[in-house]
């Protein structure tokens, strides 16, 4: 029988997150039961008092039950920064991480989660197979000659060519004493968004980290079904068909599902190296 965990989900929301956000995350938390008891913690990153105020007063005034975290670390480390103190803080905690942008989508979407993880497990709502090493084949309009052969080399260097396997960073689930391993073990600075992106899915980023330490990496969709790498696209949850089974949403399945059907294609095909929608 399994061990039961404590479980706590922490949302994270910044200067730099669209207020909106979070009026969506509550509306999506209170619509849809998450289905397993839980600890909620708001982490407020970088936010003026008075934006602080409001929120707070917002979850009061919809009677949700939450603790605070207020991130004052000077420096702008990113999400995984601010998930690294709230690790230490709750150390013996199952912990679901979710960036500003997540909601929950459809009902018993932490119960679904929960349910599937055990020892040596890192599980997310959504992986993928893209590539930084690759997509910087593709010249940004930015970017000068100089600074794309420069991307080229860097991103080489820091990540693996495509297929490159990894859980999603923007909502995913770990016991926090292993998240405190990652970030300690690889000493992990958040300086610039890209070490975020080399965190997620570089050479040494978390899903590979995880791998050579023995660890299951599975996706859980909203069936409550669970898939290693090798099926994460038949979970039917990110950037292909119509995500129909994505337990929660973030930025860029959003832009996927509002994309018409030729940037569906473009971005199936750095996704998943796909040409087809379904």
């Amino acid at each position: 029988m399994k061990k039961k965990n404590k479980v706590l989900v922490v949302y994270l929301i910044s200067k730099f997150d669209n207020p909106l956000s979070f009026k969506y995350f509550l509306i999506n938390y209170q619509k849809y039961n998450p289905g397993h008891k839980h600890k909620l913690l708001i982490c407020f990153k970088k936010l003026d008092k008075k934006k602080i105020f409001r929120f707070e007063n917002k979850l009061k005034e919809e009677k949700i039950k939450y603790d605070c975290f207020y991130d004052s670390f000077p420096k702008n480390d990113y999400d995984l920064g601010s998930y690294f103190r709230i690790a230490k803080r709750f150390k013996d905690y199952l912990t679901l991480f979710m960036n500003g942008h997540c909601r929950p989508i459809k009902k018993n979407w932490l119960k679904k989660l929960v349910d599937h993880y055990d020892q040596k497990t890192l599980i997310g709502v959504a992986g993928s197979y893209s590539s930084h090493a690759s997509n910087s084949l593709f010249r940004n309009n930015e970017n000068n000659y100089f600074q794309y052969i420069f991307n080229i080399i860097k991103y080489n260097i820091l990540f693996s060519r495509f297929p490159n396997p990894h859980i999603r960073s923007s909502c995913f689930l770990i016991n926090s004493l292993d998240y405190i391993d990652f970030i300690k073990s690889s000493k992990k600075v958040f300086e610039k968004k890209y070490h975020t992106w080399v965190a997620e899915s570089g050479k040494n980023g978390m899903s590979n980290y995880f791998k050579k330490k023995g660890f299951k990496l599975l996706v859980i969709n909203s069936e409550g079904k669970s898939f290693n790498e090798k099926n994460w696209k038949s979970s039917k949850t990110f950037c292909i068909g119509n995500q129909d089974y994505l337990l929660i949403s973030d930025k860029h399945s959003r832009i996927y599902q509002e994309s018409d059907e030729k940037q569906k294609r473009q971005i199936i095909k750095r996704v998943w190296g796909l040409n087809k929608v379904n």
